[in-house]
This record gives C-alpha cells, sequence and structure tokens, in this order.
C-alpha cells in the first residue's frame, strides 16, 4: 500500500543521517510508510514506531513483513 507522505514527514526524512544506529518514531505514520523510509535510508539502523492504535500497527506490521528491512524494525503498541 502507497502513501502520499506529509511536509512534515519530508522534513524529517531529510534530516536523517545514514550512520544513525537507532530511530524512534513517536506515532507511527500512515501504514509504516515513513518508517519504511526511515529503514531505507538507514539501513543500519534499528528503526522503533508506535502507536496506540491496533488497527494502524497491523497494517504497519503487515508493510514492515514486505520489506528487506523488517529485521531492523519494530512496531509496538504503546497504549496504557
Amino acid at each position: 500500500m502507497e502513501f502520499m507522505p506529509s511536509i512534515t514527514e519530508e522534513h524529517g526524512l531529510a534530516l536523517l543521517d545514514s550512520k544513525f544506529e537507532k530511530i524512534l518514531s513517536l506515532g507511527i505514520s500512515t501504514g509504516g510508510s515513513a518508517e519504511i523510509r526511515m529503514a531505507e535510508k538507514c539501513p543500519d539502523a534499528t528503526v522503533t514506531a508506535t502507536t496506540i492504535d491496533e488497527r494502524g500497527l497491523a497494517l504497519t506490521k503487515d508493510a514492515i513483513e514486505q520489506t528487506q528491512f523488517e529485521a531492523g524494525m519494530r512496531a509496538r503498541n504503546i497504549k496504557p
């Protein structure tokens, strides 16, 4: 599933350095698209995406499983 990135996502992604080792994304983007792009830009980093939305979490996990970056990505529910 392909989603259009927001201006905010584009600005954040532009600031990433390929040397980053850990990236924490507070609030999963639409379908995890930004987090997947983070993993593409920083292939050696561990990307952890968080959400309180169960459906968004499921969509993101499905999207991550379809990428080559699955080993370096985590999606977690932080709902209390």
